[in-house]
């Protein structure tokens, strides 16, 4: 799990982030489908509510916490910027003088009101990679206002604060990796994953594709006409083969892009995207190639119930992007507060 300080960006950056160009790109002889916004509409799955959680520890004269935001969720002004909302408990209104804030009573009825919970609903706190569920009731949970004092100075303003609840540091792991979700029902189907184990192939084994067929593509922004082909990859788990394309520019080494292919047991594909990062950002290493020491990072399998199985991770980011193995090429990402 993820432990920082306060800092950074809220979960609107992954959206953002995900857009395509504006112009018509090429991979090879292959068209770059170009996303819109209209498009990233029907490839995110919105209907998907997960939540990254992440640890704090600059508030003073407090031990450090794990902290879910749902500020995405809490919209307390209007389309004119204005406060239409008051969340925070007292009299100060824009110029608030605490690190955070307690919400209780009317102030918690409505952040679960914004939020979209009940407090008959139940936190499902899933350790993904070692298939760990913990549930526990949202009503033993204390809902706070917390706002990053490396950040913002007081008097702090409303939208200064994150909103969400602390959890007991003792529920995790800070080795491992996690998504909570709030509902009624567990949404985790809680099947072990799978990580792949990559090999170096040839380029002539991996598959060619008719020039009719288009390659989808994610948080490519840059011009990909004149990319070069790297290295190849292969994995073979759960009866499917994830075939893996490095591309670089031709004055760089770095792997700006990856095509990856996916064919199932009959050698019909079922995934076809190309991969690349926002600016900053870079690709993490492929399972079985970099140093032993490193973590696992690409994994596959069932993580939710009624729905495909997911490919990740494979971009260096505040929060995995869980690709479904389809061709309808749609993903999720959890929500999350940046911190970088």
């Amino acid at each position: 799990m993820k432990k920082f300080l306060l800092k950074g960006l809220f979960w609107g950056f992954i959206l953002s982030s995900l857009n395509s160009y504006s112009y018509a790109a090429m991979l090879g002889e292959n068209k770059l489908i170009e996303w819109d916004k209209t498009t990233i509409q029907s490839q995110y799955r919105s209907d998907i509510r997960m939540y990254s959680p992440f640890t704090v520890y600059n508030i003073e004269n407090e031990p450090e916490s794990t902290f879910v935001s749902l500020s995405d969720d809490v919209h307390l002004y209007d389309e004119n910027n204005q406060q239409a909302i008051i969340l925070i408990p007292g009299d100060e209104k824009e110029s608030y003088q605490n690190e955070q804030y307690l919400l209780t009573d009317s102030y918690r009825a409505k952040f679960f009101e914004l939020a979209g919970l009940s407090e008959d609903d139940k936190v499902f706190i899933y350790d993904y990679k070692h298939n760990d569920l913990t549930s526990l009731p949202i009503s033993q949970l204390n809902a706070f206002a917390v706002v990053d004092t490396t950040y913002y100075k007081a008097p702090f303003k409303q939208n200064d604060y994150i909103y969400g609840f602390k959890l007991d540091e003792k529920l995790f792991d800070h080795h491992s990796d996690y998504l909570v979700s709030f509902g009624k029902e567990n949404p985790f189907a809680q099947e072990q994953l799978t990580p792949l184990s990559w090999k170096k192939i040839s380029k002539d084994d991996f598959p060619v594709l008719d020039k009719n067929i288009e390659i989808a593509s994610i948080r490519c922004h840059w011009p990909t006409d004149d990319l070069v082909k790297g290295d190849s990859y292969l994995s073979e788990v759960n009866g499917l083969q994830f075939y893996l394309q490095d591309y670089q520019k031709p004055s760089d080494p770095d792997t700006v892009l990856e095509h990856l292919i996916i064919l199932d047991s009959d050698s019909n594909m079922i995934t076809n995207v190309s991969l690349c990062y926002s600016e900053g950002g870079g690709f993490k290493p492929l399972n079985n190639l970099a140093d032993k020491n490193e973590p696992i990072e690409q994994w596959t399998g069932k993580l939710l119930k009624n729905e495909p199985p997911v490919i990740f991770d494979f971009i260096y980011g505040c929060a995995p992007l869980f690709q479904f193995i389809n061709l309808k090429h749609q993903l999720f990402a959890p929500k999350y507060y940046c911190l970088e």
